[in-house]
């Protein structure tokens, strides 16, 4: 098994569509932003999460975008593949395919749309680690799936794969849960934040790092923040977080991640709009994001 930590700023890709054609990938702006976002310096990349409607996209295409990703970061950065899915057999599949096509790692949400008990939730993950031998990441994303996942259980779960569980993503403004697992199992794996706006509390609180939404615009940015407060210059950290704070905040209007896309336009990178059900922003939300770039786009 692979001695890969997680930590620093992990990019949760968007997904580029071509433009005017939702239904329809962007394979040539999907690689552009991998090297856009290498470029920026982030830790690593991590493509079908949740900034990736990673829920909307078909098998083929959910394996054309790792593929992707992977052939173009070339073992520049780590590739944590997404492979969450409703049921333990299609995500097992996903797994192998990630492992195959040479990601680094890959990470699951737990089972969503239906509910499962805790041995369910448990024979679940067991059956990602047992199918693949690369590293897993837990993602909890409540507001998402539809449940907390405990961090007491995901002790549990790295108390008898050690090797297996890397780290775990907490996407939750609830600071308590985050409490929670940095105290249960911080020293153990990485815990992640991620919450745009919650980097330097994560962090503060003994996070290892944050899988953030806003890295796909201002990769750069986002990296110096990690990089100044993990080296001791906190003022210096804070003062970027209040800058980039109006866009951690813009990217959540309309049907995420429209505005996040909005945003990417905005600094030149076009991918594209959102696959319906989700709805591209209106004029109103355009402009907001816009006024939340102002710091960037005017230098």
């Amino acid at each position: 098994m692979s001695s890969f930590k997680p930590q620093g700023i992990i990019v949760p890709m968007v997904t580029p569509f071509q433009v005017g054609d939702s239904d329809s990938l962007n394979i040539q702006s999907l690689r552009a932003l991998v090297d856009y976002l290498v470029e920026g310096g982030v830790q690593g990349l991590l493509p079908l999460g949740t900034s990736g409607e990673f829920a909307l996209l078909d098998q083929s295409e959910r394996m054309q975008v790792i593929e992707a990703v992977v052939d173009q970061a070339n073992g520049r950065i780590p590739v944590i593949a997404g492979v969450s899915a409703p049921s333990t057999k299609a995500a097992v599949s996903y797994a192998k395919h990630a492992k195959d096509v040479g990601a680094d790692a890959v990470i699951s949400t737990g089972p969503y749309y239906f509910t499962t008990k805790e041995s369910g939730l448990s024979k679940h993950f067991q059956s990602i680690i047992d199918a693949v031998d690369i590293p897993l990441l837990i993602y909890n994303i409540p507001g998402y799936v539809g449940y907390n996942i405990e961090a007491s259980f995901v002790a549990r779960l790295v108390e008898k794969n050690p090797e297996s569980i890397v780290g775990v993503k907490v996407t939750t403004y609830d600071m308590k849960i985050l409490l929670e697992y940095t105290a249960a199992i911080g020293e153990k794996i990485s815990v992640l934040t991620g919450a745009d706006a919650l980097i330097i509390p994560a962090l503060s609180h003994g996070a290892q790092g944050a899988v953030i939404g806003i890295a796909n615009v201002i990769p750069k940015e986002c990296s110096l923040l990690y990089d100044n407060f993990t080296h001791g210059r906190i003022e210096s950290a804070r003062t970027l977080e209040r800058t980039i704070y109006p866009l951690t905040q813009s990217i959540g209007l309309g049907t995420f991640p429209s505005a996040l896309k909005e945003a990417l336009r905005i600094v030149g990178l076009e991918c594209g709009g959102v696959r319906s059900p989700l709805q591209d922003p209106t004029d109103e939300e355009k402009e907001a994001v816009r006024r939340s770039l102002l710091w960037k786009i005017q230098k």
